[in-house]
């Protein structure tokens, strides 16, 4: 079952003088530890204790600077989708704009079916294979390189994720920078809009090269449905919200577990099916249960944006 849980006290030491793990706990006892020596929250390679280990609280994660370096070119590329920004080169390259590193990691699993599944408005469901997947000349070479870091985040997510699933995971706890998740879910839908030809808005291309910011309350929300639980299987598929206005929102699953991207704040992006169900806002993260035990926890650090007190909790089969 998937609800919501109230967190407090989220970063402890463990009952030693001089602590060997740190212990992230919510109000009514759900917690994970989380050993010194052990891989870094932040995904690096480096241990706890010499990484992101601040005493009382993980190392805040910045926000991703998606901003072309200075100076401004001054040049439109024709074939770059960002081209209204009049700051491109003069080279394109091949996008993956859903995240290269997210589809090799997705290729690579054995379950895997090796394919991804697009659902697009007002469109026929696609199935790609991973490798080829949601490729298309659609940047120029310095727009690309911008958001590259977007997609180093888009891994470390779907690595984390997937690493709940397990009953035994490798390691028990991830922080991922909230606004990161944002921009990367407007970057496929930007790319997914210029893949086929449509023209994407300028006021989502100052948004996702950090010229502007998503106010609250649009940005990220998840929906909390009653009676329902996630599989351990990877699977990916992306989809886009439109009404008789446009395009309201677009929403990413990773194995099972959804991110919707409200671009309106207007609460609208949705599926019928989840009509009476619980909407979080920016949610601070993730518990993974497995049979009523809690075996992971996925941080989402928002730094001072506004955001929710309350984390979700994830069933998993």
């Amino acid at each position: 079952m998937s609800k919501l849980h109230r967190q407090s006290s989220p970063w402890l030491p463990g009952p030693h003088i001089v602590p060997e793990f740190r212990v992230v706990i919510s109000d009514s006892g759900r917690r994970v530890r989380i050993p010194l020596d052990g891989p870094c929250v932040c995904g690096s390679t480096r241990r706890l204790r010499y990484c992101c280990d601040y005493g009382e609280s993980p190392a805040p994660l910045a926000a991703a600077k998606t901003t072309p370096k200075l100076p401004q070119t001054g040049y439109s590329h024709p074939k770059c989708y960002a081209l209204a920004l009049e700051d491109c080169d003069r080279k394109i390259s091949r996008e993956h704009y859903f995240s290269k590193g997210l589809v090799r990691a997705y290729a690579l699993s054995r379950s895997a079916s090796d394919t991804i599944r697009v659902m697009r408005p007002n469109k026929p469901d696609m199935e790609l294979p991973s490798e080829q997947a949601l490729q298309s000349n659609i940047l120029c070479r310095r727009h690309n390189s911008a958001l590259s870091v977007l997609d180093a985040s888009a891994e470390r997510l779907f690595r984390a994720i997937h690493e709940g699933t397990k009953v035994v995971p490798a390691y028990n706890c991830r922080v991922i920078a909230g606004k990161n998740l944002e921009l990367w879910i407007l970057k496929v839908l930007c790319g997914s809009f210029a893949a086929d030809g449509i023209k994407v808005p300028v006021d989502w291309l100052r948004l996702l090269f950090g010229y502007t910011d998503l106010a609250a309350p649009s940005g990220l929300y998840m929906q909390v449905p009653v009676n329902k639980t996630i599989e351990s299987a990877w699977s990916v598929s992306l989809g886009a919200y439109q009404d008789d206005r446009g395009t309201s929102g677009a929403e990413v699953s990773l194995c099972g577990v959804r991110f919707i991207l409200d671009l309106r704040g207007e609460r609208r992006a949705h599926r019928k099916s989840d009509i009476g169900s619980m909407k979080l806002y920016r949610p601070r993260g993730i518990w993974f249960d497995h049979s009523g035990a809690t075996t992971f926890y996925l941080w989402l650090d928002w730094g001072v944006a506004p955001a929710a007190y309350e984390s979700v909790v994830l069933d998993v089969l």
